[in-house]
């Protein structure tokens, strides 16, 4: 036995490496209980089925893009590329015209169709870019561009249909026609030099912040044209080769800029508010009231038929109208006005022609001069300071 100590030490180390190799046996064991893998025969009766189960199942090219390709959709006699059912479409490429033919003919209510940002370009002997067949609902194109059609960019006969984010330019007729249809909404186009007119539209449609243009001077039609109870709202229209804006009754024509048009700036029809607008150099008339009952209100006119004797910043010939808060320069006449019961307040007109002409039975504020009076509250003339003036200066 050693007595000198060294035998009490290396029995102590032997006990702590049987601990060791104790502890790592007992987590041998565990582990390999824990590890042990289930019986290697596969349990009796048929296997389960689980393609019912979403969360197991692939999932198709149909939803991966539920959309369908135009290019993918046959021909007809008189168009490229046919839509014949309701759904989703979207461009993989340009579309190129051909004789004879329309760009894409759309046959079919509820229908969807992204130009994907591609441009379908027409030729001398097509057709228009978009067209339909007889009358469809609820169709929407966006998208894209649609340009050089002998026809109409987008000639579209559909009830309750949008059309938006779109380039449209260089047509022969109009750059979107939807004249007969109901509550069409055209929003964010722009449209350029398309001789028959930029956008038509039917009644209860709303047309909002487009862009108008017409450098051609081949053009003859209008730069917006809707019928009864629509809205045309925050659109920039000029160098139209006829009036920029034409409404037909029961409208709002609200926060437009119009100039350089060949004919009038706006022209509206029966009991049709014309409010906010800018109408600057052109041909005709700023603002033609050309039915009763409407109101024209802060609108800015300036240069509009400069000269003429019959034209100028506001004309109106029929009865019953508002005319009030209006800035005219520099127009033909300031505001003319030969109907009856209308009523004309709170104007002011400078450098016109004549600033106001009005004719008898109709109610309108003093006409005061201020011109060089600088404050003019402290004219002696105490109607300088009347609530309903209308001014010259």
């Amino acid at each position: 036995m050693d007595r000198t100590g060294n035998g009490r030490l290396v029995g102590r180390a032997r006990v702590r490496h049987a601990a060791v190799l104790l502890t790592l046996v007992v987590s041998i064991g565990g582990l390999s209980s824990v590890g042990q893998g289930g019986p290697m025969s596969p349990p009796t009766g048929p296997v389960a089925d689980t393609s019912a189960d979403p969360a197991l199942k692939f999932k198709t090219m149909g939803q991966i893009e539920p959309r369908t390709a135009v290019q993918s959709l046959p021909a007809s006699l008189t168009a490229s590329y046919v839509i014949t059912q309701s759904g989703s479409y979207y461009l993989t490429g340009n579309i190129a015209g051909e004789a004879g033919r329309h760009g894409i003919l759309i046959a079919a209510s509820n229908v969807t169709l992204d130009l994907n940002g591609f441009a379908l370009v027409g030729i001398t002997t097509a057709g228009d870019g978009i067209s339909t067949l007889d009358f469809v609902r609820n169709v929407r194109v966006t998208n894209g561009s649609v340009r050089s059609w002998p026809g109409s960019g987008i000639n579209v006969l559909g009830d309750n249909s949008r059309f938006d984010n779109l380039r449209i330019s260089d047509c022969t007729l109009a750059g979107i026609n939807t004249d007969t249809s109901l509550g069409t909404v055209i929003t964010d186009c722009n449209i350029l030099s398309c001789r028959g007119g930029g956008i038509y539209t039917g009644v209860a449609s709303i047309v909002e912040r487009n862009t108008v243009m017409n450098e051609s001077t081949l053009g003859t039609g209008p730069g917006i044209s809707v019928a009864d109870g629509s809205t045309v709202r925050a659109n920039t229209v000029r160098s139209t080769r006829s009036t920029g804006i034409v409404t037909g009754g029961s409208c709002l024509v609200e926060g437009n800029t119009v100039s350089k048009s060949a004919g009038d700036g706006i022209n509206v029809g029966t009991r049709t508010t014309v409010q906010g607008n800018s109408c600057a150099e052109n041909a005709g008339t700023g603002i033609v009231l050309n039915g009763a009952g409407c109101a024209a209100l802060n609108n800015t006119l300036t240069n509009n038929a400069p000269g003429s004797t019959s034209n100028g910043g506001i004309v109106t010939s029929q009865n019953n109208s508002r005319i009030e808060g209006n800035a005219l320069v520099g127009n033909g006449q300031g505001i003319r006005v030969t109907g009856l019961g209308n009523f004309i307040a709170r104007n002011t007109a400078r450098a016109n022609q004549t600033n106001y002409t009005i004719g008898n039975s109709n109610a309108y504020g003093p006409i005061i001069n201020v011109a060089l009076l600088g404050d003019f509250g402290n004219n002696p003339n105490g109607n300088a300071i009347h609530p309903w003036a209308n001014y010259s200066h």
